[in-house]
């Protein structure tokens, strides 16, 4: 073996481990999700590339242009927010880039460096670390619930913020779920992924977090649907059942609904007052700046001008994707994240559609590919209610299943 050779295999080794803290971190840790990603898998994959004279692994995914305009038409918005507020703004607005726009890279590294057998070992780590989480979270719960604690105040969500827990889990539960109904192999395997399912949904539910609630029922549907198989109906309506046996949750779910002289309709009170608020603000906010919007990260700053008089607390977002991304970029803005999330379906779909025996695609492959409709469509159901796209963890475990869903088997290397 040339030396040439033997610094390949001990940069593999390097990045294979890089990805297997990578992935166990996904859901526990933002700090050791940066330093894997930058020092594990980035960097070993740059001088591997380097020694290659080529991006090493590298393949046409189809979601390169996507995220280049996306990312062209973000800096964009952000240069010519100068207009409004100055050089603060823009310093503001590029901030936005090296802290998010980053996780754009967990694609490639994801799809380019990991392949064949290891990928579903990968998986079960990724799925054991929100496993884990929301184990904490059950924990959490049940500990505030017998010191009579308020389950509000003392949001069960495991080591992370309870909104960034929310989204994540119904992402694993997407990958546990499709892996359980599309991969191959029974036995332990497949109950070990049921009962990872059955945790997760449990945890989401604890969690009181009704935009991952709306997520989950999102993300299952979507699986039921691409099984095509009515009996799947069942998932979903147990699903139901377990969650109105918990007074906490089936109080948090029916609190939001109201049943007068008028019949069922949404409860407009304190906290729903205020998304109202925030809602009129950003459409003013839209309307105001239509074209180019406000700048990346400047909404925080420009909501104290479109404040209404009745809002009682001041957010550094709009709680809702379209919306956010409406306001900080303009119209241009919303074009290309509508043309980038149309890009993320339309890759994963065909992905999909290749039968298993077709060009060697085994059923991971389906499964993953699923995992990352199915995940995506979760992701957005948060975000009707939830900016979750700007969101550093959430978006980080949507790159990574995308990347898993474009990732290949040992057959079609």
């Amino acid at each position: 073996m040339s030396p040439r050779e033997k610094a390949i295999r001990i940069l593999d080794i390097i990045i294979l481990s890089g990805l297997a803290v990578f992935f166990a971190s996904a859901s526990l840790s933002i700090s050791v999700i940066k330093l894997s990603s930058g020092f594990l898998i980035l960097l070993p994959w740059i001088i591997k590339s380097i020694i290659e004279r080529r991006i090493s692994g590298a393949f046409w995914t189809k979601l390169e242009i996507p995220i280049l305009v996306f990312l062209l038409v973000c800096l964009i918005t952000s240069l010519a927010s100068y207009r409004i507020g100055g050089w603060d703004y823009v310093i503001r607005a590029l901030g936005w880039f090296p802290h998010s726009a980053t996780f754009f890279l967990v694609i490639f590294m994801v799809a380019f460096n990991l392949r064949g057998k290891y990928r579903r070992p990968l998986c079960y780590l990724l799925i054991l670390g929100a496993v884990l989480n929301s184990l904490v979270a059950l924990g959490q719960f049940t500990h505030t619930i017998f010191t009579s604690g308020s389950l509000m105040e003392n949001r069960p969500s495991g080591m992370l913020f309870y909104m960034t827990f929310g989204s994540i889990v119904v992402m694993a539960a997407s990958l546990s779920l499709s892996m359980a109904v599309f991969d191959q192999g029974g036995g332990w395997r497949r109950v070990i992924l049921w009962l990872s399912f059955a945790v997760l949904t449990l945890g989401c539910a604890v969690s009181l977090v009704r935009s991952a609630l709306l997520g989950l029922f999102v993300t299952i549907f979507t699986i039921i649907l691409l099984k095509g198989r009515k009996i799947f109906i069942i998932i979903p309506l147990l699903f139901i059942m377990v969650l109105m046996l918990v007074p906490q949750v089936r109080e948090r779910v029916t609190e939001t609904f109201i049943f007068g002289e008028g019949g069922l309709s949404l409860k407009l009170a304190n906290e729903y007052d205020e998304r109202l608020y925030i809602y009129r603000s950003g459409w003013e906010m839209v309307r105001r700046y239509p074209i180019l919007g406000v700048g990346m990260r400047n909404v925080a700053w420009e909501y104290t001008h479109f404040r209404e008089k009745e809002a009682v607390r001041h957010y550094s977002h709009l709680h809702n994707n379209i919306l956010q991304v409406s306001a900080q970029s303009g119209v241009i803005g919303l074009a290309s994240f509508i043309a980038l999330i149309v890009s993320f379906f339309w890759v994963t779909v065909r992905r999909f559609k290749l039968k298993d025996a077709e060009d060697g695609h085994p059923p991971l492959d389906r499964a993953l590919a699923v995992a990352a409709i199915a995940g995506l469509a979760g992701f957005l159901g948060v975000g009707i209610f939830e900016y979750n796209f700007g969101d550093y963890e959430s978006c980080n475990f949507l790159m990574i299943l995308l990347g898993l869903a474009l990732s290949r088997s040992d057959s079609s290397n």
